[in-house]
């Protein structure tokens, strides 16, 4: 084969490392040079099961039923083989499995007879604890057995299939980690802002989204973080590139916190900006570099009040009122802002004081600040 054209395969099979869409369309490339081919290429995992199935050539529903009923050592022979076969070398199919078995098989009988195909050949791309990645190269029944050329062509590429495969594997690792990654953001109740190096916005979670929303007191234009007057942006503009140059290890600011006005006159925002040192990248081009935390305290203290009542079965009216306490809002302003007697809101009080434990207000507010 023409070098170029190789090196064109082998370009293919890295792209589809990035993006397994583009497995169907490698494979059919490396079908064409073998002749034109069918191929299937499973990563099969002992504790997931199928987690990618490519085949060229293949009825859709014949590949449906391989996942289903032929993914396992238990149900497919060739699968079974891969333990003893060496790696990334293209074997025949008659020097793993004999026609006699083969042929009388539910693989062949029930996939590839109707499909008037046959195996010719098989390899063992990956082997590891946690996968195994068999490759079955398949022709028209009663063509020719791949000769040497095919068998060489197979050599050269299974390195870089293998290759292309762990790097496959790699990033999807790495995806499930920042999807459970943002996930978590996504639970807590307070926003959180991930910045980069540039001072851009990477990353906002469900209650950051919510704040940028409300665009009350901060928002986001151009990828940049912009508060409600110019000063304020100027300063929590520094804030945040002191924090994101520590980050990316070229300053030593420890970030700082800010109190962002809003034109709503409700309270103001409290935004905390602290740097980021570690690996954490998101997108995968563009690290982390610092992290800014907003809290809407009127949202805050709707979530505040639920969690209570979840944790320490206070009614809505206690939690309300330890909210409130936990605001440094005194028992006379909370009666007045409820339309209560000041002995109904003593009576929560104590109500609040039994069922979390604590003996006093002073101890009541430290619990709830913790929490």
């Amino acid at each position: 084969m023409h070098e170029a054209r190789l090196h064109h395969l082998i370009g293919l099979l890295y792209d589809a490392a990035a993006t397994p869409e583009l497995w169907p369309t490698a494979l059919e490339a490396v079908g064409d040079a073998l002749g034109g081919c069918a191929l299937v290429m499973s990563i099969l995992s002992p504790r997931e099961g199928v987690k990618l199935a490519a085949t060229v050539r293949i009825d859709p529903d014949y590949k449906a039923l391989i996942e289903q009923r032929f993914a396992s050592p238990e149900t497919n022979p060739l699968v079974a083989a891969m333990p003893r076969l060496p790696l990334t070398v293209p074997v025949a199919r008659e020097a793993i499995l004999p026609d006699r078995d083969y042929l009388g098989g539910a693989l062949y009988n029930e996939v590839f007879r109707p499909q008037k195909l046959a195996h010719a050949a098989a390899a063992c791309v990956l082997r590891t604890p946690d996968h195994i990645v068999p490759l079955g190269i398949v022709r028209q029944a009663g063509a020719e057995r791949p000769d040497r050329r095919d068998l060489g062509l197979l050599e050269r590429l299974l390195p870089h299939m293998q290759r292309s495969v762990q790097l496959h594997l790699r990033m999807a690792s790495l995806q499930a980690r920042s999807s459970a990654a943002e996930e978590a953001l996504d639970h807590l109740p307070f926003g959180v802002i991930l910045i980069d190096a540039d001072g851009k916005v990477l990353l906002l979670n469900r209650s950051a989204e919510s704040v940028i929303a409300a665009a009350d007191g901060l928002t986001v234009r151009e990828g940049m973080l912009i508060a409600a007057t110019s000063d304020e942006t100027r300063a929590l503009g520094r804030l945040v590139a002191e924090a994101a140059a520590t980050g990316a290890g070229a300053g030593t600011s420890p970030g700082g916190a800010i109190a962002l006005s809003r034109p709503s006159m409700s309270t103001p925002l409290p935004v905390l900006v602290a740097p980021l040192a570690g690996q954490w990248t998101l997108p995968a081009t563009r690290r982390a570099a610092a992290a800014v935390f907003v809290t809407d305290p009127e949202r805050c203290a709707t979530v505040a009040g639920r969690q209570l009542v979840e944790l320490f079965g206070l009614t809505a009216a206690e939690a309300q009122l330890a909210v409130a306490l936990l605001a440094g809002k005194r028992l006379t302003r909370i009666a007045a802002e409820r339309g209560v007697q000041l002995p109904t809101v003593r009576n929560q009080l104590r109500a609040v004081l039994a069922k979390t434990g604590t003996g006093r207000q002073a101890e009541l507010v430290r619990l709830l600040a913790t929490l």
